[in-house]
């Protein structure tokens, strides 16, 4: 299923793809094919991989890793209100005063 996936962007040509973790369930062999394909199909896209394994780093030229700070405070959730995201308070005072 996640074979006919990637034939699928191949065949689209997207701008830009989005990968979240579909790369971390191949074997080594299928992901090196799956990569070669990405790179000489979509050379002109822009590829984001979500994902947690290792193995395919050198094929990303950059990579950012987060992780939690256990020091810092969390961020707080986000309000979804009506579909849309609610600003913050200040934010809101401010839009309303004009």
């Amino acid at each position: 299923q996640r074979l006919l996936a990637v034939a699928r962007l191949v065949l689209r040509q997207p701008k830009w793809v989005i990968i979240d973790e579909a790369l971390d369930t191949f074997d080594g062999a299928t992901l090196s094919r799956v990569l070669s394909m990405l790179e000489a199909r979509l050379a002109g896209a822009a590829i984001l991989n979500i994902g947690r394994s290792q193995q395919n780093i050198e094929f990303f030229p950059r990579s950012l890793a987060i992780v939690k700070d256990v020091e810092r405070p969390a961020l707080k959730p986000v309000r979804v209100r009506a579909g849309a995201i609610e600003p913050p308070p200040a934010v809101a005072a401010a839009y309303q005063e004009t």
